[in-house]
């Protein structure tokens, strides 16, 4: 069989830039788009890449075009090795681009001083084929040059994406067996292998392998010449991210041709992380590429039982199972922290003074009077209760270096955060006990809400259940200024959110450390993520606004101080 040459695929996250924002389209489509090989829409894939190579031809100075790519940062594009290999002084991109036979004023040009191809690339088998190109400079940010996503390092299952619906784009051979001057995009769902097999097993018999997937449809659209080195974009929740470079496909019998009725063949580059940011370590996140990112994020944190269901039609019970109810020697003190790993609890700096003695974290509560906690939707459904709560000890405090007592000569309202190790690992097998979600991708680290979930035990003794309203987030320069003119000192705003519940008619007074929460799509599942806890609340029938500490910018730290 004679293969042709089509993508390869990649997966990870990027850019440890604070401003960095990635897989956002700038323009709104106007179609009802129904994607089966079509031509896409300006500025639909601001992602995507046209690789050139210079040819000289009667004395005079052309570029080819050669295959696609995919900008994954600042200044590197991602792509099959099979496209560059050839002098990188031959090599020219272009982003912005639309028809391929047309430079506009959208279209940014580049050189390439620096390429890196796989040093296991194998040019006859195509294994390993994958390749980065640096380009000359920075690319200028528009509604027509946007980075993709990287894959979350910590998805790599195959079977995570098998039935999930992909996209190419490229300006590959159409029918005619011509490049196609405008840009095409087609819908490309990955298939279990099995199906692929079961398609041609004298073909995907000799290629399918545990680094490769299979892809496409058996109506006719396919991926073809001309699309090599291009990605293979997948949309979760908002987002883009790229999975891939096609590696290869089939050709008709004795021909050139692409074999339109085949799927596709793709290099599974989740694979290949390593590599790339051993090459270009400036990619390298500082969250997600952490030593200790395992601890945090697990596969069932932030574990949303009600997909798609409202939150108000949401039950409490056992819906909030990070929450940690801290037990002080001192009753009068009361804090809660939330449950980050099986071995962590994050709270406020406020909530581990020295004068209050922590006795033990209460995990897996409801209702502070009971245990075990049972609960009834209605009088017409049986009794549910939980399982009995657990008591752990902490092993140790970590406080957070540059925190400032509260109103005292330096107090500046910043880095109030410690973790509590526990003596003894939580029990996660319990269904009221679990881990809380963090937001370590750039796009959740700057993600701006509007509103934002809290849960949380009031200060209020006669109310001893388990609480949740929403909060709109607000201005904090009003509150900032009456802290100033109180003590002195300015609320530092990068590390806070203000807010006001959305609730009338009763008194919301949550104790310190209740945690705001949001929603968001993590590797196709919707999750409870964290994004701070409630630093300064107010007493009843205090006008102010809610301040809440907001963690985003100190992940490192937590990370730093886990182990």
């Amino acid at each position: 069989l004679v293969y042709t040459l089509i993508f390869c695929i990649i997966a990870t996250k990027i850019c440890a830039q604070d401003n960095f924002e990635c897989g956002k389209r700038k323009v709104e489509s106007i179609l009802n788009r129904v994607v089966e090989g079509y031509e896409a829409e300006k500025g639909f894939w601001p992602w995507h890449a046209a690789i050139f190579r210079k040819k000289i031809m009667n004395d005079e100075v052309a570029y080819d075009y050669q295959c696609g790519g995919t900008l994954i940062s600042t200044n590197l594009i991602l792509t099959a090795a099979h496209c560059v290999e050839y002098a990188i002084e031959d090599i020219q991109v272009q982003l912005g681009k639309h028809e391929l036979n047309v430079t506009d004023e959208f279209v940014q040009t580049f050189s390439v001083p620096n390429k890196v191809i796989h040093h296991e690339y194998n040019n006859e088998l195509l294994e390993n084929d994958i390749a980065l190109l640096k380009l000359n400079r920075d690319v200028k940010f528009t509604d027509y040059v946007q980075p993709a996503c990287l894959w979350n390092p910590r998805d790599k299952e195959l079977a995570n994406i098998i039935n999930k619906v992909g996209y190419t784009i490229g300006w590959g051979l159409t029918e005619s067996n011509s490049l196609s001057n405008s840009l095409i995009e087609a819908s490309m769902p990955v298939k279990d292998p099995v199906v692929c097999l079961v398609s041609n097993r004298d073909f995907f018999g000799r290629v399918l392998t545990k680094f490769r997937i299979c892809a496409g449809h058996e109506n006719g659209t396919t991926i073809c010449n001309g699309d090599s080195g291009g990605g293979l974009h997948f949309e979760i929740g908002d987002t883009w991210y790229v999975r891939g470079i096609v590696s290869f496909g089939e050709l008709e019998e004795d021909t050139i041709k692409c074999r339109p009725r085949q799927y596709g063949v793709f290099l599974d580059t989740v694979k290949y992380l390593e590599w790339i940011k051993s090459n270009f370590p400036e990619i390298k996140d500082e969250i997600i590429d952490h030593p200790n990112y395992k601890l945090i994020n697990s596969k069932h944190c932030g574990r949303n039982k009600f997909p798609g269901l409202a939150e108000s039609r949401k039950p409490i019970f056992l819906n909030f199972p990070w929450l940690v109810y801290i037990q002080y020697e001192q009753a009068q003190m009361k804090c809660i922290g939330t449950l980050i790993s099986k071995n962590y609890v994050m709270l406020p700096n406020d909530c581990v003074v020295p004068k209050y003695t922590i006795k033990h974290v209460v995990l897996g509560e409801y209702d502070l009077t009971t245990d075990p906690d049972c609960y009834r939707q209605n009088e017409y459904e049986e009794l549910s209760c939980a399982e009995r709560i657990q008591h752990i000890p902490v092993a140790e405090i970590v406080r957070h270096d540059n925190f400032s007592q509260r109103y005292s000569a330096n107090f500046d309202w910043a880095n109030n955060i410690a973790l509590l190790r526990l003596k003894y690992p939580a029990d996660l097998t319990h269904e009221n006990i679990g881990t809380i979600c963090l937001p370590t991708t750039q796009n959740l680290r700057h993600l701006q809400l509007p509103s934002y979930i809290v849960s949380g035990w009031y200060r209020n003794e006669n109310v001893t259940n388990l609480q949740r309203v929403h909060i709109i987030t607000k201005d904090c320069s009003s509150f900032s200024s009456f802290i100033y003119n109180k003590t002195g000192r300015k609320l530092d705003e990068s590390q806070h959110v203000c807010g006001e519940y959305i609730v009338k008619g009763h008194c919301v007074n949550f104790q310190t450390g209740s945690p705001i929460q949001s929603i968001q799509m993590i590797d196709y599942q919707e999750k409870y993520i964290q994004y701070g806890f409630l630093s300064v609340g107010k007493t009843c029938g205090d006008t102010r606004l809610e301040v809440y500490y907001y963690i985003p910018k100190l992940l490192k730290w937590i990370l730093d101080n886990m182990r």
